[in-house]
């Protein structure tokens, strides 16, 4: 799945499904997810609910 972070704009809302990996970065660990799916969703009504 191949897409540029242009594709979404800056405070929209996604949901992605995926496999979670671990990356390096400037010499650092890091997790990501590698997405298998991702669909661009409404803002929830209370975005900061856990």
């Amino acid at each position: 799945m191949e897409q540029r972070r242009s594709a979404y704009p800056q405070d929209s809302w996604l949901a992605i499904q995926g496999q979670m990996e671990t990356l390096e970065v400037d010499g650092a660990r890091r997790v990501a997810i590698a997405p298998t799916s991702l669909a661009s969703i409404p803002e929830p009504k209370d975005p900061y609910q856990y």
